[in-house]
């Protein structure tokens, strides 16, 4: 089965009619029904629908686009600001945890960790000099020069 493929027009129109109150009261009540969910659960769980979905997932995630968009959406203090509240939940941090724990899990992190480019990418990831230009770099240079001068001093 594929999707129509609509013209621009078309899909105007349709964001016009789903951007409507009463449509989207309609779809939400559509999605509410216990027979929708149970068909939607058994379509999701086919393992094409599955790859399929990978796939879209993995080729939309990857465009220059997108990331430049997440990136945008990211550097905003209040989106980073939400984010570090939803990651300092107690519930978040059990079911990550709880994620981590899995042996399947450490073994993918494992075997992910072993590839020379991804433990290039870990050890750049995890370094902790200070960048150049942080305020912590400032100090930390401040405080080298303050360590030298007094060096000279005793000398």
């Amino acid at each position: 089965m594929s999707a129509r493929v609509l013209t621009a027009e078309q899909r105007a129109r349709q964001r016009e009619y789903n951007a409507k109150p009463e449509s989207k009261a309609r779809q939400h009540e559509y999605n509410a029904k216990p027979e929708t969910k149970a068909r939607q659960r058994e379509h999701r769980a086919k393992p094409e629908t599955k790859a399929r979905l990978r796939e879209y997932q993995h080729e939309y995630s990857t465009k220059p686009e997108t990331k430049a968009r997440k990136r945008e959406y990211n550097a905003k203090p209040e989106s980073k600001a939400r984010q570090h509240e939803y990651n300092a939940k107690p519930e978040t941090k059990a079911r990550q945890r709880e994620h981590n724990a899995k042996p399947e899990n450490k073994a993918k992190r494992r075997e992910y960790n072993a590839k020379p480019e991804n433990r290039e990418r870990n050890r750049r990831r995890h370094d902790m000099r200070p960048l150049p230009g942080s305020t912590f770099f400032k100090m930390a240079h401040a405080a080298q020069q303050l360590a030298k001068l007094s060096a000279n001093k005793a000398a």
